[in-house]
């Protein structure tokens, strides 16, 4: 981030396609200086504060980013975690 002139933050190096933060308008390139009420300096910043955001179960999450020398802050609507398929093992008898 500081090679972008920007103190602490971390550099989004890429954004899933169709993820949140794609639909928020994060962009590769950004520098995410703050998540939430989070000062971030590394990607276990925003990780943390991500999962504090979700474990309040809240709707919307505020992220500030430095895009050509510009701060702004974008909203993330957070979306639900995928849900994993119940496995199902066989039930062995012994009679």
């Amino acid at each position: 981030a500081s090679s972008f002139g920007v103190k602490g933050g971390s550099l989004a190096r890429a954004v899933t396609k169709a993820s949140a933060a794609e639909k928020a308008g994060i962009q590769a390139g950004d520098v995410i200086t703050k998540a939430g009420d989070t000062a971030v300096a590394s990607p276990r910043d925003i990780s943390a504060a991500l999962k504090a955001a979700q474990a309040a179960e809240r709707a919307t999450f505020p992220v500030t980013v430095v895009r050509e020398k510009r701060e702004t802050t974008l909203t993330v609507t957070m979306e639900p975690a995928p849900s994993s398929p119940r496995r199902t093992r066989p039930v062995s008898r012994q009679e």
